[in-house]
């Protein structure tokens, strides 16, 4: 288990990998961390048991995150990508995961140091029925 897995099992949360292994800190509740967290975008679920879809773009981030609740208490299906392009010519970071966790829950995903800008995309799907709501911040 890695150091940052540990870390976050060890806050109440998990670590769950990404498909390229890298891990996106998971923890349970919408308090988001230490930051001047300014909201992105937000979606709610059409109708009951469809998915909330997300697009949150930030110039320059320092940091990104997301929260999912629900209007039933549920574990919710969470599809992520984050796609950053950096001040390097043609740098580009791309990661990608999915997940399932307790609502409500906040995430943060790795992203490239000193990018010039990232999008975030959040997929949510409630596995009982209700509707899920996710929210894109960044600072």
């Amino acid at each position: 288990m890695s150091a940052v897995a540990a870390m976050v099992i060890a806050l109440g949360g998990s670590a769950a990998g990404a498909s390229t292994g890298t891990p996106i800190k998971v923890l349970r509740g919408t308090q988001l961390t230490a930051g001047s967290w300014q909201p992105l975008a937000a979606a709610t679920s059409p109708r009951k048991e469809t998915a909330a879809f997300v697009r949150g773009f930030r110039a320059a981030p320092a940091a990104l995150a997301f929260t999912v609740t629900a209007t039933v208490p549920q574990r919710v299906k969470v599809f992520w990508s984050v796609s950053c392009d950096g001040q390097a010519y043609n740098e580009m970071f791309n990661l990608q995961g999915s997940f399932k966790f307790q609502v409500p829950f906040s995430a943060y995903p790795p992203i490239l140091a000193n990018a010039t800008k990232c999008v975030a995309i959040v997929r949510a799907t409630p596995t009982r029925g209700g509707k899920a709501r996710a929210v894109v911040f960044g600072y």
